[in-house]
């Protein structure tokens, strides 16, 4: 009980701390997200406003970036010693575009790797648990720093799952809805407008993705390069199959609304297939849980009073 006592003020700290740091990190990336669908069209309209004079930025919303973030950036040069090449792409899949999203993704590794890194020798040191020599501690916390360096990548990666999986989801009736508008004679541009007002509450992301072709489509001088931009930005083989089905049915003059229909159905049966797959992998998931909660309890009512018994008559 003494050695409890002694040890809650350690606990309560060790729990202020990550809270500490979950709220930095929470901090640190909130600036790079839009909260809701209206400020995404917002950004969107801002974008298709700033195509008409700057067709070369076609990729991200202008947001107003932090002067301090930036001045730390540019002095530290993170660009070279961090890098953004890699984590661009990855950043653009997670609905984070413009230099700002950029800017406070490599200011947030720089962040997380320090905060690790001095926490974890605050802990070792002050908070005492640890008996361990300086030289181990300080490897520790060197590690401890690395994993900081690459959380902010490992949660833009969390992020990019989830959002293609909401996509994904909403794909088919994405693609119908296209199907309708383009049979009740609208044009591509039209039909991507009109599907980003409607899918919005099904799936932001992929309203936001709509609006931002439509912007391309409306101001990219090669229509190509806005279908080629929407499966980039998206990073699925679906978004990739729609942009090459359209530029496809325009180079030949096929029918869109085939084609759209041929992608439609195809979607639907890739997620019947996908659920039918997740149903028969379903057995084998259950095996475990089934020998814990209901095999195990059934040994246990069965072999126990046949133990005590033994005990009782002296058998054990």
């Amino acid at each position: 009980m003494d050695s409890l006592a002694t040890n809650i003020p350690q606990l309560l700290l060790m729990i202020a701390i990550g809270c500490l740091v979950v709220i930095i990190i929470i901090i640190a990336f909130v600036g790079m997200r839009a909260r809701d669908l209206e400020h995404r069209m917002d950004i969107v309209a801002n974008e298709r406003r700033g195509l008409s004079t700057t067709a070369t930025n076609l990729t991200g919303a202008k947001t107003e970036q932090s002067e301090l973030i930036k001045k730390i950036v540019d002095s530290l040069n993170l660009r070279s010693h961090i890098g953004i090449g890699k984590a661009k792409p990855l950043l653009i899949s997670a609905g984070f575009r413009g230099m700002q999203a950029e800017i406070t993704f490599m200011f947030a590794r720089l962040a997380c790797c320090i905060l690790f890194f001095v926490l974890t020798l605050f802990y070792i040191f002050f908070v005492g648990m640890w008996d361990i020599p300086r030289i181990m501690a300080v490897v520790i916390a060197l590690f401890a720093g690395f994993a900081g360096l690459w959380a902010p990548h490992v949660w833009v990666q969390n992020l990019v799952q989830k959002r293609q999986v909401e996509i994904k989801k909403a794909w088919p009736d994405c693609l119908d809805l296209m199907l309708i508008c383009v049979d009740a004679g609208m044009s591509v541009e039209q039909a991507f407008r009109r599907v980003a007002d409607e899918i919005g509450p099904q799936s932001v992301a992929l309203a936001e993705e709509f609006a931002l072709s439509t912007a391309e489509l409306s101001y990219l001088p090669n229509r190509r390069m806005a279908y080629d931009n929407l499966g980039k930005r998206i990073g699925l083989e679906i978004a990739r199959n729609l942009g090459l089905a359209l530029i496809q049915a325009e180079k030949y003059g096929t029918p869109v609304g085939n084609t759209l229909r041929v992608l439609a159905q195809e979607s639907r049966d890739m997620r019947i297939m996908e659920a039918e797959r997740k149903a028969a992998a379903l057995a084998v998931k259950l095996t475990i849980p089934a020998m814990i909660f209901f095999f195990l309890p059934i040994f246990v009512i069965i072999f126990v009073p046949v133990v005590i018994q033994a005990l009782d008559q002296g058998l054990i």
